[in-house]
C-alpha cells in the first residue's frame, strides 16, 4: 500500500474534509468563539522576533475547520494580510505541513498537495492517489480542487496528470478524476453486481485486460464497489483486491488496492494509511503522540 507524510494524513482524518468523512471531526471548540481575538492572538504569536508556537497550536487545532477559515477571513480583515503567507514564513518542516492543512481550504491544500506531486523532477504517484481517494466521493469537492489547480498553476490538472504518468496507471487516475456523482444512497443494483463479476472474471483471465478493469471499476459508485467486492468474494472464495494485486503491480496495483479498500470502509482506508505511514518511516513514540494529542504538541 501506500506510505505518505504523517501529518498529511494525520491532518485529513482528525480535523479535515467532513464532507468525505461524514463527521465533524474530534475537536471540541470553546463557545462562543471570537474569531477576531483569535486572529489578534495567531498575529501577535508570528510578530516581532521569535514565533509563539504554542498560541498558534492552541487555536488552530481546537476549532473547527468552519471556523478556521473565518478566522483567517478576519485576520485578513483586520490585519490586511494572509494569515498562511505570515506562519508559512515563520515555521517550517512538518509542522509548518501540518498548520498549513489547517489554514487552507480543503480544495486548495489538495491542490497544492497535487502540484507538489507532479512538479519537479519525478511525479509522487503514492500522493496522486492518496489526494484522488480523499475525494472520490465528493464531486463538489473533486469539481473545488480542480478548479483551484487551475487558478493557482494556469495549467489543467487532467493534462498535467497526463503528462506525467502513463498506461493503465494513467488512464486510472484521468478516470477518477472525471467520475460523475454517484447517488450512494440508491439501492444496489443486483443484476449489475452480477454482470460485472462475469465481466471481471473474463478480463481478469488469461490475457488480463487491466484497461478493461480500470474502465469497470472507476465507473461504478463506492456502495456498489463494496456490494462487488462481497459478492465476489461469495462467489469466488477469494478476495477481490487479492485477485486485483496479483495480476496487476507498482503503481495500477496501488490505485486499484486503494479504490477497493476506499470502497469497503473509507475509515479503515484511512486508518492503514497512517499506519503504514508510521511503520515506514520508523516514527518515534513522542512523534505519533504529537499527532495523536493536539497538547502534546505544546510539551
Amino acid at each position: 500500500m501506500i506510505a505518505m507524510n504523517l501529518w498529511f494524513v494525520a491532518f485529513l482524518t482528525l480535523t479535515g474534509l467532513n464532507s468525505v468523512l461524514s463527521y465533524d471531526g474530534t475537536i471540541e471548540e470553546p463557545y462562543p468563539v471570537d474569531v477576531n481575538e483569535d486572529a489578534r492572538v495567531l498575529r501577535s504569536a508570528v510578530k516581532g522576533w521569535g514565533t509563539n508556537e504554542g498560541n498558534i497550536i492552541n487555536i488552530l487545532t481546537k476549532r473547527s475547520y468552519n471556523t478556521r477559515q473565518r478566522i483567517v477571513q478576519a485576520y485578513k480583515s483586520i490585519f490586511d494580510r494572509d494569515l498562511w503567507s505570515d506562519i508559512h514564513s515563520d515555521t517550517s518542516g512538518d509542522f509548518r505541513l501540518a498548520l498549513k492543512g489547517l489554514i487552507l481550504t480543503n480544495a486548495r491544500f489538495l491542490a497544492e498537495e497535487m502540484r507538489s506531486a507532479v512538479d519537479g523532477w519525478g511525479t509522487d504517484e503514492d500522493e496522486l492517489i492518496l489526494c484522488l481517494m480523499l475525494v472520490i466521493n465528493d464531486h463538489t469537492l473533486l469539481t473545488a480542487v480542480r478548479n483551484e489547480y487551475e487558478s493557482i498553476y494556469n495549467e489543467d490538472l487532467e493534462e498535467r496528470i497526463e503528462d506525467e504518468t502513463g498506461g493503465d496507471f494513467e488512464t486510472f487516475l484521468v478516470k477518477v478524476l472525471n467520475r460523475p456523482e454517484f447517488n450512494e444512497s440508491a439501492p444496489v443494483d443486483v443484476e449489475l453486481i452480477a454482470a460485472d463479476i462475469t465481466a471481471l472474471t473474463g478480463y481478469m483471465s488469461d490475457p488480463v485486460q487491466l484497461g478493461e478493469i480500470v474502465d469497470l471499476l472507476t465507473n461504478r459508485g463506492l456502495k456498489h464497489l463494496a456490494a462487488l467486492q462481497e459478492q465476489f468474494y461469495q462467489d469466488q472464495n477469494e478476495e477481490l483486491y487479492t485477485r486485483l494485486e496479483e495480476i496487476s503491480s507498482h503503481h495500477l496495483r496501488d490505485a486499484l488496492v486503494s479504490l477497493m479498500s476506499a470502497a469497503s470502509s473509507f475509515h479503515r482506508y484511512l486508518a492503514y494509511e497512517l499506519f503504514a505511514s508510521m511503520d515506514v518511516s520508523h516514527l518515534q513514540t513522542n512523534a505519533t503522540m504529537d499527532v495523536s494529542s493536539p497538547d502534546q504538541l505544546q510539551k
